[in-house]
């Protein structure tokens, strides 16, 4: 009504509890803010507007709380050495349990960090589960994949090397460009899908 044509619709807060919480797992969106049919009315008036529709996501932070955590799954540092090498070291107050690094600073407490071979099965998982309630982002704005260093895993069970962590990103751009029709483009220092 007031004459804005174009607008991006960059939706960051919907998580089940919130902006940057139970990541890698954080559906239903919040009954608080509509639940699922809340949500795909604001999908449904964006397309009617014309306006592009797009989530802020990420699969790296590993929520303690998310119903989908399991510490075999984190990443292993090489030894119990402080500070911590993962992510951001110890810049914001990190800590270890065994090999498995931690940190809490973000509003959804502690986290550890995904190994990013298992970063494309919670997104295909979500992303499954917004179409099938009719929710059809027009793309995902993935975060912290691009200006963070790509993790290691010593874990025997999966050893990662920093090349197979940025093949695991690799992979969910691909995915996305692929199931919601885009390209990624260079956003600063992420990746918009």
């Amino acid at each position: 009504a007031r004459g804005i044509d174009r607008t991006l619709v960059f939706v960051s807060g919907w998580p089940h509890l919130g902006y940057d919480r139970q990541h890698p797992v954080s559906l239903p969106p919040p009954e608080a803010a509509g639940g699922w049919t809340g949500m795909k009315r604001l999908a449904d008036a964006c397309r009617e507007l014309g306006y592009p529709f797009i989530f802020h996501d990420q699969y790296r932070d590993y929520y303690v709380d998310a119903p989908s955590y399991d510490p075999q799954f984190a990443i292993h540092e090489e030894d119990v050495s402080l500070p911590a090498k993962a992510a951001f070291g110890s810049r914001f107050g990190d800590w270890k349990e065994g090999r498995i690094p931690f940190m809490r600073h973000w509003d959804g407490g502690p986290q550890s960090y995904l190994n990013a071979r298992f970063q494309l099965g919670h997104l295909e998982k979500n992303y499954q589960l917004f179409f099938a309630h009719g929710i059809h982002p027009d793309g995902i704005y993935i975060d912290v994949i691009g200006y963070v260093p790509p993790g290691q895993d010593f874990n025997p069970e999966h050893p990662t090397t920093r090349s197979d962590s940025m093949r695991g990103e690799a992979n969910l751009m691909y995915w996305a460009g692929h199931n919601l029709g885009f390209t990624a483009t260079e956003a600063g220092s992420d990746w918009v899908i």
